[in-house]
């Protein structure tokens, strides 16, 4: 926050405007702490103050040599129309291809309506069992091979419910049962 910014320049240059020995490392599009009051803007107006000095160097590191082709597409397109994107995102970009199949890796993104939370996951659930019903339909995929990735739990019974209904066997990492096995 601005805060901490501004005891930064008073402790490394007494408030002057020289940058020359600073040192920063940081990912705007990665800001996870606005919560707390974090501002991905003090970072990049710092980064551009530190390149319009005579000596400043600004390095970006926005290869990526995890993340699947497609992946990156992915969040590429959904970063690049988000508060964070515009003019000020910098595309990820695929560092090699995987190998073993990841090539096939396919990303569904599902947008929700202004119809509410609830509305939203009664629409959400039963899409995600569908398409991964037509994916195991296809043949080229095994159970093992799909996965579903959550922000956070607290709707997960609604999903383990629908997979169940569905007959489509999950395994919940992170604890290993599923809601209903867990005592309380």
């Amino acid at each position: 926050d601005r805060v901490q910014w501004r005891l930064i320049e008073l402790l490394h240059v007494g408030g002057s405007s020289t940058y020359n020995r600073l040192f920063i490392v940081g990912d705007p599009q990665q800001s996870i702490y606005g919560f707390r009051g974090a501002d991905p803007t003090i970072f990049r107006d710092v980064c551009n103050r530190i390149a319009n000095q005579e000596d400043g160097i600004v390095i970006s590191l926005k290869t990526n040599y995890r993340s699947n082709p497609n992946i990156l597409q992915a969040v590429n397109y959904l970063f690049s129309h988000t508060v964070l994107g515009g003019d000020n995102y910098q595309e990820l970009l695929a560092g090699n291809r995987l190998g073993n199949g990841a090539e096939d890796c396919g990303v569904h993104i599902v947008v929700g309506t202004d119809e509410g939370k609830q509305r939203y996951f009664e629409n959400e659930i039963p899409f995600i069992c569908k398409e991964i019903q037509a994916l195991i339909d296809t043949g080229k995929y095994d159970w093992k091979d799909i996965c579903i990735l959550f922000r956070d739990t607290t709707k997960m019974e609604l999903y383990e419910q629908q997979l169940l209904r569905e007959n489509i066997p999950f395994f919940q990492v992170g604890g290993g049962r599923n809601y209903f096995a867990r005592n309380e």
